[in-house]
């Protein structure tokens, strides 16, 4: 089960929360009981510093999730850019 994930944008465009708000891209996407995970906020540039960036977005997010051991992932040459 998703407790969180992330959507940068691409052909997502926005989203409507259940409450009716809309929400742009990027955004996290937050598990409510009885809603899953179709509720959104808005990410902040405070807490990811480079949503166009896969690399940036993937360290960020796992500092976001509090993460304390990260898993080692290698980043090849020429992935990771949309």
């Amino acid at each position: 089960m998703d407790l969180l994930s992330a959507a940068r944008g691409g052909d997502w465009g926005h989203l409507r929360n259940p409450d009716g708000e809309e929400i742009a891209c990027p955004h996290l996407h937050i598990y409510r009981e009885g809603y899953g995970t179709k509720w959104a906020k808005s990410i902040s540039s405070d807490e990811f510093s480079d949503a166009s960036d896969l690399w940036i977005t993937l360290q960020d997010f796992m500092r976001y999730c509090n993460i304390t051991k990260p898993p080692n992932i290698q980043k090849g040459i020429g992935e990771w850019k949309r």
